[in-house]
């Protein structure tokens, strides 16, 4: 039984909206992020694979559901039984980090190309990559989540266009500027 394109259509306006809300309580360091971007992303691994085949993008919104789980325990114990603190990475471990992703975009990438139908596979691939960092960055409370996250947004923004995924664009288009408050407002928490 095929089903309804109405549905992936709800599925997708329900991952747009909480979506929204869960990097609004992000950037404030509200741990409830977690619950709105577990049920998002759930919603979202779907529609990626099924409506806009971004293979890659499902495998790292199933990712991103086990995370949520990760990070709203993280978030509220992960202090040695305390709510964690934000904190900063050294300038060897952005370094790591960086190059690491580097890497791993480029093997995934060719990956995919060689043995996926999946389309746009570099970006894809180096949007996954870098996604996952950025997401084990923001579990750790990292302030260097941010600045990457406006990164790897900007081009989902161009990924999610070249598939007519519209709706997914917009939304990134406001994860950007909700990033952007989220790095200035946890800079100011460490007091930088």
């Amino acid at each position: 039984m095929e089903i309804p394109q109405v549905v992936y259509s709800l599925l997708e306006w329900s991952a747009f909206l909480t979506g929204l809300i869960y990097i609004f309580y992000a950037a404030r360091n509200d741990y409830r992020c977690w619950y709105w971007g577990i049920f998002s992303c759930a919603a979202w691994m779907i529609v990626t694979v099924k409506v806009y085949d971004l293979y890659a993008d499902g495998l790292l919104q199933f990712f991103y559901v086990v995370m949520g789980f990760v990070g709203l325990y993280q978030w509220k114990k992960g202090g040695k039984g305390t709510e964690l603190a934000i904190s900063q990475l050294s300038w060897s471990q952005r370094i790591g980090f960086a190059l690491t992703g580097l890497g791993l975009s480029f093997a995934g990438g060719y990956f995919l190309s060689q043995y996926t139908e999946a389309m746009a596979t570099y970006l894809d691939s180096g949007t996954t990559v870098f996604s996952i960092i950025a997401t084990v960055l923001l579990i750790q409370k990292k302030t260097e989540s941010w600045p990457l996250w406006v990164i790897v947004n900007s081009a989902y923004i161009g990924l999610y266009l070249s598939r007519d995924a519209n709706l997914f664009a917009l939304l990134f288009v406001v994860y950007n500027i909700l990033a952007i408050y989220g790095w200035y407002n946890w800079r100011k928490e460490v007091g930088e």
